[in-house]
């Protein structure tokens, strides 16, 4: 099968429908593009699906976050997630100062609920488990 298509600006092409529907790709099908002696030669990359329970639940648990941040960009989760991320740091490097140690558990729905306690050598603080420790 053989098409006829125009690139867009900055490069991009679309892959006619017949294409999608012959290779069976859907919109988050990732491809590889090689140059070929001069061809653009696109294939579709298949990764094996090799699933676990704890991944399984692990995945399910997070639904309701995944369909809360359905209209958000991608660009706007990467600097909500790097936000985060360097809170937390810095909320360790606060600790660490202070000598206490931060304890995390997840519940079932999803909420982190840090138990913060002083910590000195030799000393441990256990937080209760429920299943998802």
């Amino acid at each position: 099968m053989r098409k006829v298509i125009r690139q867009l600006r900055h490069g991009q092409i679309t892959i006619p429908k017949e294409m999608r529907e012959a290779l069976d790709l859907s919109p988050d099908d990732l491809l590889t593009v090689d140059l070929d002696r001069g061809h653009l030669v696109i294939t579709p990359v298949r990764l094996a699906q090799k699933e676990s329970a704890w991944a399984r639940e692990l995945y399910d648990l997070f639904a309701p976050v995944r369909e809360s941040l359905q209209d958000r960009s991608e660009e706007e989760i990467c600097e909500a997630i790097d936000r985060a991320v360097e809170e937390v740091r810095a909320r360790k490097r606060r600790h660490a100062r202070e000598g206490v140690r931060n304890h995390v558990t997840i519940s079932k729905d999803a909420r982190v609920q840090p138990l913060n306690a002083p910590f000195s050598h030799g000393q441990r603080r256990v937080a209760a488990s429920n299943g998802y420790d």
